[in-house]
């Protein structure tokens, strides 16, 4: 795995990472929203303006990265070196499995790749930042879970009345 010796915030190759599950979401957690965040946070920072890795109408809730093909294309490119800074607008954006979470964040400190979540201000290079993710991957599975629990209720009920 490639190690940076020293770290140049004004050469950093800096990825954007961008999600939308689905078509009902395109006025909330827009895909250009997302990047103009994104890229007025690498601005404030001091940091090049990002690449941006998109995944559209994909859901961050399965164990299949491969069914995200952005965010293992992502991940691919951090560990070739090619990746030093990643961010994204909130958490639940990048993942909303644990598993997933914690193998793409072991992937990103094997590779001393930053992180920076806009929404959560996530440090992950430090014991409690590491703590803070755990428990907001926690979190973001849960509500996800929940979300899918009373939406199939809706559903059902939506066909016990003939819809």
């Amino acid at each position: 795995m490639p190690q940076r010796s020293s770290f140049d915030p004004s050469t950093a190759v800096v990825a954007g990472y961008v999600r939308r599950s689905s078509e009902m979401q395109k006025d909330n957690y827009s895909i250009d929203a997302q990047k103009r965040a994104i890229t007025d946070g690498a601005k404030m920072r001091g940091l090049p303006a990002p690449n941006f890795y998109e995944d559209d109408e994909r859901s961050a809730r399965g164990e299949q990265i491969a069914k995200r093909p952005a965010f293992k294309q992502l991940l691919d490119d951090v560990q070739a070196g090619r990746v030093q800074v990643v961010i994204v607008h909130t958490l639940d954006r990048w993942s909303r499995n644990v598993m997933v979470t914690l193998q793409s964040f072991r992937i990103l400190a094997e590779c001393q790749t930053a992180f920076i979540s806009l929404s959560e201000h996530i440090d992950y290079s430090t014991p409690e930042g590491r703590l803070q993710l755990t428990i907001l991957a926690a979190f973001a599975a849960y509500f996800s879970d929940m979300l899918a629990k009373h939406t199939s209720k809706g559903k059902g009920e939506r066909a016990a009345q003939g819809l």
